[in-house]
């Protein structure tokens, strides 16, 4: 009868101990698909400016807008530390502001393109940076608060949405466009362990 009871003990933990695995594998499982969602990280890097010049690409924070339009679409800000000095330019960091496609496969992760402002006739042409062109931003050091903050703003990374409105089929009605987030993060520790120092407490402020 001791033999059985042990044995019996024996084989309920050996049950729980197995339930606590995979629960816990489970659970990790699922901060890692909430924080890093896998297909989405996969091909960053191939969707850079200079993506064959090797380096770390680190994902600092992401979100998915919605709106009552229907539409939806995922973006990210991206850091690169080069491993060396770019051949182009001598460039050793890089921020980006890029989108997620799923239903591209190939190349699922772009850089946004915008258009050039119209041409006012006697007026020149205003400057404007790689991050107002095309959402990237090269540097040749370590990209400060005040680089962060100025690049969020150029490259179109706003806290505060705004609404906007479309017109119906007919083009003779508009409706109001109310953009939310629906989900995102910054990744903090991320952050401190790479730039050492906190996200700036103006910075992601709908994420927060």
């Amino acid at each position: 009868m001791m033999g059985a009871s042990l044995n019996t003990k024996r084989r309920w933990f050996q049950y729980s101990l197995r339930t606590i695995l995979i629960v816990t594998m489970v659970c990790a499982g699922m901060f890692a698909w909430w924080w890093h969602p896998a297909p989405w990280t996969a091909k960053i890097n191939d969707g850079l400016p200079l993506y064959w010049e090797k380096g770390t690409v680190s994902l600092l924070a992401w979100e998915v807008i919605e709106d009552n339009l229907p539409s939806k679409h995922t973006h990210a800000i991206v850091l690169k530390k080069f491993d060396q000095p770019t051949q182009d330019g001598a460039h050793r960091w890089l921020l980006a502001r890029m989108y997620y496609n799923p239903k591209d496969a190939k190349r699922p992760w772009i850089v946004p393109f915008r258009t050039m402002p119209l041409f006012v006739p006697g007026k020149n042409m205003p400057k404007m940076t790689d991050a107002q062109l095309y959402g990237y931003e090269f540097y040749p050091e370590m990209p400060t608060d005040e680089q962060v903050e100025v690049f969020l703003n150029e490259s179109g990374w706003s806290s505060a949405l705004s609404e906007g409105f479309a017109f119906s089929d007919d083009l003779k009605t508009t409706r109001t466009i109310t953009p939310k987030v629906t989900s995102g993060n910054v990744d903090h520790a991320l952050w401190k362990s790479i730039f050492g120092r906190d996200v700036p407490k103006g910075l992601f402020r709908e994420l927060k």
